[in-house]
């Protein structure tokens, strides 16, 4: 079983590349140092669980993510995707449903296989 160490770092530095962020700039939307991320990112350190929730919002990771690496990939876009739209209101998620349920007859018209693919206990 992983610890939470031996993830943390990758899927930080995973994180903050696809938000285009460099240490620098992390380091500061955190308030930390860049060193000291540098450490975290190279599972040298392990942040504070105040600095870890930062670390979760400001990044849009899952704690699943971290905590339960062994759900995979699928489960970590779920999970993702679930941070994401909660930033939006009901009009905005019927709206993002309506494009969701057209892209999947889409889908379906072209032969696609719609079997759910996740092993996520969230779905």
């Amino acid at each position: 079983m992983h610890s939470v160490s031996d993830k943390l770092g990758n899927i930080m530095k995973r994180a903050r590349v696809e938000k285009h962020l460099t240490q620098r700039q992390l380091a500061e939307h955190l308030s930390i140092t860049t060193h000291y991320l540098m450490s975290i990112e190279n599972k040298k350190q392990m942040p504070s669980s105040e600095l870890l929730y930062r670390i979760i919002r400001e990044l849009d990771l899952s704690a699943d993510t971290i905590f339960y690496p062994e759900q995979g990939e699928d489960c970590e876009l779920v999970s993702r995707l679930h941070i994401l739209l909660n930033r939006f209101g009901e009009r905005d998620i019927e709206l993002i449903m309506t494009i969701l349920q057209v892209l999947l007859q889409v889908k379906c018209a072209e032969g696609g296989d719609f079997r759910c693919r996740f092993n996520c206990p969230h779905i």
